[in-house]
């Protein structure tokens, strides 16, 4: 899908390998499957819902183990300080 400034009200929109360029979102729910990575820029989100499923939420519950269960929170904090500074997250140490 390619969405240019469009408004989107009340839907559910499937995001992945999807084009959304300054386009607004009210009252969505916005679902990510993890298959393909969206193109997002200059986008306004008003009172959405996010919903990873498939590969995205498997891999967001497995960032919630390791935080959690494995004594792996330095990996996850590490991981979201490399994802705000926009660092590889490739080969990410753990200290």
């Amino acid at each position: 899908m390619v969405a240019l400034n469009q408004k989107f009200e009340g839907l559910t929109i499937t995001l992945d390998g999807g084009t959304f360029r300054g386009c607004t979102f009210t009252r969505c729910r916005l679902r990510f499957n993890g298959l393909a990575l969206p193109e997002l820029g200059g986008n306004t989100f008003n009172e959405c819902e996010w919903d990873f499923v498939g590969h995205a939420g498997e891999t967001l519950a497995f960032l919630q183990m390791l935080y959690h269960d494995q004594g792996g929170s330095g990996l996850v904090e590490t991981i979201f300080g490399r994802l705000r500074e926009r660092q590889p997250l490739t080969a990410v140490p753990h200290t």
